[in-house]
């Protein structure tokens, strides 16, 4: 089974019956961003600000540093949350330059940096993907979570295992959504990324819910009645 679907389904399992787990707290120390060459393989970026920020495509005019720019903002961010409470993981600021169209990359990596501090000090750093779609001429930016939601690694703390699900991004005085459309050519857009722990269930206890699961549906099919 494919780990998206498994994460998918452990999510909704852990909705149906869940599990007892410790409040975790601790820092998000530092949130840097940079580019999967595989994923962009015609993109043209450059980092600075010890890989907390790019700019992003070839600037349509080269004698200006005009091309979109986006950094993640520095902090030290606390958290004392238990699993399934969102909070915010990191945020970020968009500058909406002047690009050559098909110069810009679509995927950009995130990495948060967590040090934990109850109920296990623990250090881990968790990835993430965020689409990036540039918009053509002087119009808006879009930046979206993709469709896997989920931190690409794991981690255990007292044997209990965890992942990091995104729940959206958000700006101030909005709702949270999952794509975040940016302002027109020359503005700021400032934004936050929103996530929660999410507690993975042993393969045992995954099997024990969805066999549950299985004999609550096939009972009450049993109880429909029969047409005549």
């Amino acid at each position: 089974m494919k780990p998206t679907v498994i994460l998918a389904c452990t999510t909704a399992l852990c909705a149906a019956f869940p599990l007892a787990a410790s409040t975790i707290t601790g820092t998000v120390k530092e949130t840097t961003i940079d580019i999967k060459a595989d994923d962009n393989p015609n993109a043209y970026y450059s980092r600075f600000g010890s890989n907390h920020g790019l700019r992003l495509g070839v600037n349509s005019y080269p004698l200006y540093r005009i091309e979109d720019t986006f950094q993640a903002q520095y902090g030290y961010d606390p958290f004392n949350v238990d699993p399934g409470e969102a909070f915010e993981l990191a945020s970020f600021n968009h500058w909406n330059g002047t690009n050559t169209d098909g110069t810009t990359p679509s995927v950009i990596q995130m990495s948060l940096f967590f040090d934990f501090l109850s109920p296990e000090k623990e250090s881990k750093e968790l990835t993430f993907d965020l689409n990036f779609q540039n918009g053509s001429g002087k119009t808006s930016d879009t930046f979206s979570l993709p469709e896997k939601s989920f931190a690409n690694e794991t981690f255990t703390i007292n044997d209990q295992t965890y992942t990091v699900e995104l729940l959206g991004l958000k700006e101030a005085n909005k709702p949270i959504t999952k794509t975040i459309v940016t302002g027109t050519t020359s503005s700021n857009t400032n934004f936050s990324l929103l996530g929660r722990f999410i507690v993975i269930p042993e393969p045992g206890t995954i099997v024990l819910a969805a066999t549950g699961l299985i004999a609550i549906v096939v009972s009450r099919r049993d109880r429909k009645p029969k047409k005549s």
